[in-house]
């Protein structure tokens, strides 16, 4: 995991740095994604990632007006989970942007991810801990756009209070907890899936 950050302050001086407080950004991963080839749904689908998706970016800041901020640019953390999980999922997988054109001949159906929303709680200090929680949209559609299946995925974490002063790692390790949460869930509410399990076999069938 890469907790890596760069820390950049306002150029007004030590006393606008002090009352306003610093900027840090980070750069997170997200752990490989194992599936079993035997749980794999046996169809060829699109990846579609749209762009607000894959370019989210989240900004956490204390309560207290000297509080720093931490700048979390997720969106391809988000796309590279994605696209992780789909190809865990099914047996091929093309991926896409949204607006570009697929041939129907190549593909049985489209997976779409959207974010709904992330959630950080706790932190106000150096010793106190945090909550995350990170929710995803997942949609799944035929070739003429109708949706099979829909599914909300949610990841959590928690992480409890720690030594002075590390409160910036604290928060980015509860934030990967929660998208390693997220992805497997995610991974597994679509192998369970009985509307994707059937929509593929009724493809397979008319072959």
């Amino acid at each position: 995991m890469d907790l890596k950050f760069i820390k950049y302050c306002s150029l007004s001086g030590i006393v606008m740095t002090l009352v306003l407080g610093c900027c840090f950004n980070h750069q997170l991963s997200v752990k490989p994604i194992m599936g079993s080839k035997e749980r794999k749904i046996p169809i060829r689908v699109g990846l579609e990632l749209p762009p607000d998706f894959c370019n989210y970016t989240y900004k956490f800041k204390g309560p207290e007006i000297f509080s720093d901020c931490h700048i979390y640019p997720l969106g391809k953390v988000f796309c590279d989970g994605a696209e992780m999980v789909s190809k865990a999922a099914f047996t091929e997988v093309v991926v896409t942007s949204k607006g570009t054109s697929v041939s129907v001949q190549k593909i049985a159906g489209t997976l779409i991810p959207q974010f709904i929303k992330i959630d950080i709680a706790g932190g106000p200090t150096s010793f106190g801990g945090f909550k995350a929680a990170i929710m995803i949209k997942w949609i799944f559609t035929d070739n003429s756009g109708k949706m099979v299946w829909v599914n909300t995925s949610r990841g959590e974490s928690r992480i409890t209070g720690g030594i002075p002063f590390t409160s910036e790692k604290r928060l980015s390790q509860s934030i990967e907890m929660a998208i390693d949460d997220l992805f497997q869930k995610s991974l597994e509410s679509i192998l369970s899936s009985y509307e994707i399990r059937r929509f593929a076999g009724s493809m397979t069938n008319d072959r």
